[in-house]
């Protein structure tokens, strides 16, 4: 669940991960519709993605690894958050709370 999702690099990684049979599922807010979203590259890579339905702005920063690990924070997958922001990054190991966010 994601703002904002413009990373290539962590796009591509999902991608491949979709393409070895990892299941991969994103859901994108969709005030952030545009030519560099990674969306549509998702999308063409076999990973099911949507746009989120919600009609407020859904602002979540948030992965969920194998129902087990989420990374959260203020990081949003993008090259400024890389390059130029100060994001920060919050791993978080456990069963439990993976399963409140799923």
């Amino acid at each position: 669940m994601t703002f904002t999702f413009t990373s290539r690099a962590i796009a591509e990684k999902l991608a491949e991960l979709e393409s070895k049979g990892v299941q991969v599922y994103g859901i994108y807010e969709t005030r952030q519709k545009s030519r560099y979203c990674t969306f549509d590259f998702l999308r063409q890579n076999g990973v099911e993605v949507i746009w989120d339905k919600n009609p407020y702005t859904m602002h979540h920063k948030v992965f969920i690894i194998d129902n087990e690990t989420v990374i959260t924070g203020s990081y949003n997958p993008t090259k400024h958050a890389n390059e130029k922001n100060d994001e920060n990054i919050l791993v978080i190991h456990g069963r439990e709370i993976a399963g409140e966010y799923v």
